[in-house]
């Protein structure tokens, strides 16, 4: 018998939460309050219920990881009442675990939007490789590898810093994944965007070399910046804003 479906003897009043869903009413934590509970008892066991709930929904009922944080729940409701410090530190490693868990599922989420981002953003390309809109600026192939290098410096950003994009917080399902497929989305605008900007000259960038190949390749390196750092991106549309606005200026003067 799991250690939440135990049967407790009788205190004083049990607390738990309630829910219309049997599945989630069956895996509740259970437990009895300490007799003339102090203050800190009171906020301990609010903070103990507040977890249980947050863990039957966002890890689910059953699951091996809420599995785990109930254990860590149920023990420290056994040392409430005489041992409270020891339970606030129980309760303590249930909430680590149970971050952990929260963070390892949203990371999962996160790369799966970014995949959903990587198939829109090609799809995106394909259109306008079909309608040509930008024929005039960019063939089709350079058009695909723009898409495919800012696509690949999206992805090589998340990677790096995946450990330290805070996915902590118990955001709904639909959100981590489209905060995950905006940026290769984000990452092809950009790199549309600055390629114009380059191709065009509007910042006065001269590059060392004339062959056409090799100035293929830098826009390709700056495909993949946009993606990998959308401070690059940035900061070249930014001085391309005020090179454009300085030059209205000057002809209305």
């Amino acid at each position: 018998m799991p250690a939440g479906d135990q049967e407790r003897p009788p205190d004083v009043q049990s607390f738990y939460a309630t829910y219309d869903d049997p599945k989630y009413e069956e895996d509740v934590l259970k437990f009895p309050a300490p007799t003339n509970a102090s203050p800190d008892q009171e906020a301990l066991i609010a903070d103990i219920v507040a977890l249980d709930h947050r863990s039957i929904f966002a890890l689910k009922p059953k699951t091996w990881e809420r599995k785990e944080v109930k254990r860590l729940l149920w023990n420290a409701t056994n040392t409430l009442s005489k041992q409270p410090h020891v339970s606030r530190l129980l309760y303590q490693k249930a909430e680590a675990e149970y971050y952990r868990h929260v963070r390892a599922r949203n990371r999962s989420k996160y790369l799966l939007g970014m995949v959903i981002g990587v198939l829109v953003a090609g799809t995106f390309g394909t259109l306008i490789g079909t309608f040509g809109p930008l024929e005039p600026y960019v063939s089709d192939q350079l058009l695909f590898l723009f898409l495919l290098f800012a696509g690949m410096g999206s992805i090589a950003s998340v990677l790096t810093r995946l450990s330290s994009i805070d996915l902590d917080q118990d955001a709904s399902n639909f959100l981590i994944i489209v905060s995950g497929a905006t940026r290769p989305i984000v990452a092809i605008f950009f790199a549309l965007v600055v390629y114009l900007i380059l191709g065009l000259k509007i910042l006065g960038i001269q590059f060392v070399t004339p062959s056409q190949p090799q100035k293929d390749g830098v826009y390709l390196i700056s495909s993949f910046l946009c993606g990998f750092s959308e401070r690059f991106a940035e900061d070249i549309i930014s001085r391309a804003g005020t090179t454009v606005s300085e030059g209205s200026a000057q002809e209305k003067g």
